[in-house]
């Protein structure tokens, strides 16, 4: 069943993060429409998956959007380079 679109004063009472998400939304498709036909698919797939990585290390470091502070390790950094790594050899062979 569809639901009723959400008044403005609960519109107006989401916090200020929710709001970034769709200029990050589009951002994230228009860079994903220009990049594909340069680096591939592959590469292309990899770099979102190593960027939403890198950005969910400083989420769970600093403990934003409402998560627990888990601080970044030596290993998990070691994984997100490696994943970066990982696209860097895509790209390149």
């Amino acid at each position: 069943m569809p639901r009723p679109l959400p008044s403005v004063s609960k519109l107006g009472g989401a916090p200020w993060w929710v709001w970034i998400g769709g200029i990050i939304g589009a951002f994230y498709v228009a860079v994903s429409v220009i990049a594909a036909p340069r680096l591939g698919a592959a590469a292309l797939i990899g770099a979102i998956v190593a960027g939403q990585l890198g950005a969910a290390l400083l989420i769970d470091q600093f403990g934003w959007v409402g998560f627990p502070v888990q601080h970044v390790s030596l290993g998990r950094i070691a994984g997100v380079a490696c994943l970066f790594a990982g696209v860097l050899l895509v790209r390149i062979f």
